[in-house]
């Protein structure tokens, strides 16, 4: 069963916050970054560090309900599924992505667990056209992916994640902002820079519309402005049968 509580100070509904102090801020959050890809090539692990502080950790860790079981599709290199482990937020975490290179840096990172926390995680190297694992899944996660696929993809790709969410699960969305442009061509910059390709940002009212005719209900939105980066995050639930509208 999801736990679901308001967020202190907040109109809106929000998951039960985690209490790990080890995950409360990004500068935080990269120290426990590097720990876990201590083991990765230099390039990975410096991108692990500097994640968080680009990309609100702090806040999509807190969006997980506890005990859940999670697919991360696009997971990259594996790193909110490894923060998860690392403070026992989960039950289990699936992570799929396209690239073998980040699968690769993912499986180092697990490797360097120990205990139940490497035992809770899987990672797959798939096409998201691929079949996906088939859970279940409490929660599905799609974090910053959206704007690397083509526009005309995008909806089937959200279809697809929203078809994985069971009744009473969630599915957890960040992606980066429309509006205002300068935000969104300092993303797309970054992305030119970093992965040399040029993004295709979609604005959230599009993507709440698709999980809406797919059955989900907006659960929450936040915008989360980080240096001259904007996120946009909300949670999307499918009410189990007989729930109250």
């Amino acid at each position: 069963m999801l736990r679901l509580a308001r967020r202190a100070g907040d109109a809106t509904l929000g998951i039960v916050p985690t209490l790990d102090p080890s995950l409360a801020n990004p500068a935080a959050i990269a120290r426990v970054a590097g720990n876990l890809y201590a083991g990765a090539p230099v390039f990975a692990r410096t991108l692990a560090r500097w994640r968080p502080r680009i990309c609100p950790f702090e806040r999509l860790i807190e969006l997980v309900p506890a005990d859940a079981r999670l697919l991360d599709v696009g997971c990259g290199n594996g790193l909110l599924l490894g923060l998860l482990a690392h403070c026992g937020r989960f039950a289990r975490g699936d992570g799929i992505d396209a690239d073998a290179r980040a699968i690769a840096t993912a499986e180092t990172m697990r490797a360097g667990l120990t205990g139940p926390a490497r035992d809770v995680l899987a990672f797959h190297n798939l096409d998201v056209r691929a079949p996906w694992p088939a859970g279940p899944f409490d929660a599905v996660a799609l974090i910053d992916v959206l704007h690397h696929v083509r526009p005309d993809h995008q909806r089937a790709l959200v279809e697809r994640a929203c078809a994985a969410v069971p009744p009473g699960g969630v599915l957890i969305y960040k992606d980066m902002v429309v509006r205002p442009r300068w935000r969104a061509w300092a993303n797309r910059m970054h992305d030119l820079l970093m992965a040399r390709q040029w993004v295709h940002h979609r604005a959230l009212d599009d993507v709440a519309a698709w999980a809406q005719a797919c059955g989900l209900a907006t659960v929450s939105r936040t915008r989360i402005d980080r240096w001259w980066y904007g996120h946009e995050l909300a949670v999307f639930r499918r009410d189990p049968p007989g729930a109250q509208a």
